[in-house]
């Protein structure tokens, strides 16, 4: 099963449809997760696993690595030790490592955070697929600086609130799929045939007494 990090790693270029179907499904998990009380603290591409299952033409994002999975408060105190690759410091006093994903509060905040670290982490691998670039630049006043590859302003506007640095004003992964990015109009747009098919298969087959459809299977938007 691969994962999005070799898509990122081999650079391979999605479709506009594709891109959203991508990052509605990761942002409604992240929905799922935070709505019972977890934060994942772990959202990385390589733990966002590409499942397809045989004979379904269709693939789905599975999130996993929940071994850092912590149950959610208003405001978390950041334990440095808790996170892969975490701010540490090495035996010369230097720093070790910092991922990409890690969001700002955990590197240069007061320690707290809350579930928008996990739409940070996410919001770094989405733009990671839609521009094709692993780093991401900031001005001096932390806004984000636009790479050329990214030509949708929606898509864009979507990037700047869930990489927004400013934790406090960051989307929630609720308030991200509410973003015009997923309006249903934009999304049909860039729809593909074989999308509109497989939700159209996927409702004869409820129609038809199939109990594993669920609602996912039945927007093409998803998919």
């Amino acid at each position: 099963m691969k994962s999005l990090g070799h898509i990122i790693e081999k650079k391979f270029p999605l479709s506009p449809g594709s891109l959203r179907a991508i990052a509605k499904q990761i942002m409604e998990g992240l929905r799922l997760i935070n709505a019972n009380g977890l934060i994942h603290r772990n959202i990385k591409a390589e733990n966002l696993l590409l499942h397809c299952p045989l004979g379904s033409d269709r693939v789905t994002v599975k999130i996993t690595g929940f071994k850092h999975v912590k149950v959610r408060n208003d405001c978390q105190l950041y334990n440095p030790g808790s996170i892969d690759k975490s701010m540490q410091l090495s035996a010369k006093g230097q720093q070790s490592e910092i991922p990409l994903t890690e969001p700002p509060e955990l590197r240069n905040g007061d320690g707290k955070f809350d579930s928008r670290v996990d739409v940070y982490s996410a919001g770094v691998v989405i733009f990671q697929l839609a521009s094709l670039e692993s780093k991401i630049e900031r001005f001096s006043d932390h806004k984000l600086i636009r790479p050329s590859t990214i030509d949708d302003d929606q898509l864009w506007d979507f990037l700047v609130h869930i990489l927004d640095y400013d934790r406090k004003t960051r989307y929630l992964a609720e308030e991200a799929l509410q973003h015009q990015y997923f309006n249903l109009a934009n999304a049909v747009r860039d729809l593909s045939e074989e999308a509109g098919k497989l939700a159209e298969k996927a409702l004869l087959d409820k129609q038809n007494g199939d109990e594993t459809i669920t609602q996912y299977d039945l927007d093409s938007t998803f998919i």
